[in-house]
């Protein structure tokens, strides 16, 4: 727990087994705006991602489309039998952000 006030900002944004996407990204980006962010800020969490709707279990979310412009603020569910699956979902994330003619 390095970051006890980010702990806090979250704790209305969980249930018991899942956690609200939007508003955990939300609280994430609002956390760092300020603070001089990286360009990629990922909560890894043991909740289940699940939005009610269209995303159900994943391994990981974004709701931030373009890498570079912006700190983009994203989920990575903590899957240890599936590391693989979660390890390419966070690839495949920040590939699909990133706009080519930005990256150095």
């Amino acid at each position: 727990e390095q970051e006890p006030g980010l702990k806090n900002a979250l704790k209305s944004y969980k249930n018991t087994d899942y956690i609200n996407l939007d508003g955990a990204i939300d609280a994430l980006t609002t956390y760092f705006e300020g603070r001089s962010p990286p360009d990629i800020i990922c909560l890894v969490t043991k909740y289940r991602l699940y939005n009610g709707d269209d995303v159900r279990n994943a391994y990981g979310y974004s709701k931030d489309q373009t890498l570079c412009e912006k700190a983009v603020s994203m989920l990575l569910a903590y899957a240890p039998y599936e590391a693989g699956n979660a390890g390419r979902m966070f690839s495949e994330m920040i590939r699909d952000r990133c706009v080519p003619t930005e990256i150095y």
